[in-house]
Formats: C-alpha cells, structure tokens, sequence
C-alpha cells in the first residue's frame, strides 16, 4: 500500500518543478550556447507568489524549495524577513527528482490526471491576473481622468 502521507507526495507542485526541470536541459543545448557566445543572457525561471499561505506549513516553504541554478523569486517583505530570519539556503530544487517522478507516476495509477489539473489551475491564475491588470489599469484611467479635469 502506498503512503500517501508522505511529505514528498504533500507538495506535488514543488516535485513537479523538479521533474520538469530536470527534463529540460537549460545548459547544454547548442543553440543556447551559441545564442550565449552572441552576447545573450541565459533565461531564468521566475518564481512568483512564493508567500506561504497555509497557516499550518513554514512561511518560507516556497522560498526555500525553489532555490536552485538560474532562478529569481519574487517575495512580499514578511516573506524577505521571515527568510532572513530563519530560511534555509540550499540548492533545493534539483534534489529528490527521481522521487519526484514516482511520485507523478502513483498519481496516474490512482487515476489523478496531473496536467489536466495543472491547466485548469494555470487558466484560472491567467485568468484572476488579467481581472487584476485589467482593474488595475481602469483605476489608472479613472485617476487620470479626475487630475485632467482638474
């Protein structure tokens, strides 16, 4: 019987990074060592939204799980102090990928359809950034409209 309570299986988002970044190689392909001899910089995974919201888990989970070659984090402050004060700085995000992979592989054999879960929650992000972009460029207007006409 598998643990499903394992800590591994408890972040499957995180595992699944690993998996994907392991299986693309960012470093050796020719192309990107050509296009780096040119003068171009390499491209960096962007973490976003790395602030922990589960009350229950370590504020700086995200953080310190994405820690790895060629990344950049966004973090609110609380999320800067908290890892100032007590985060942990490790190349986190290329360890356990093998793990990580059997992991994705109980899930297809528990039925879970991990990329189609991935996309419904992709859209629905795109989705509530666009509202967000789009609110926020209507209170921009509706500013600009009150200084014009005063």
């Amino acid at each position: 019987m598998s643990d499903w309570s394992s800590p591994m299986l408890s972040r499957p988002p995180l595992r699944g990074l690993r998996v994907f970044l392991r299986g693309t190689s960012r470093t050796g392909s020719p192309a990107l060592h050509l296009q780096q001899a040119a003068g171009a910089s390499p491209q960096r995974c962007l973490w976003a939204s790395t602030s922990m919201k589960s009350p229950d888990r370590r504020d700086v989970t995200y953080v310190e799980e994405l820690i790895g070659p060629n990344t950049v984090t966004t973090m609110p402050r609380a999320t800067v102090e908290a890892f100032l004060d007590h985060g942990k700085v490790d190349d986190t995000l290329t360890r356990d990928v093998d793990e990580a992979r059997r992991v994705f592989e109980r899930f297809a054999e528990a039925g879970i359809d991990y990329d189609d879960i991935t996309a419904v929650l992709e859209r629905e992000r795109v989705d509530a950034f666009v509202a967000w972009f789009d609110e926020l460029f209507e209170g921009i207007a509706g500013k600009r409209a009150e200084l014009v006409q005063s």
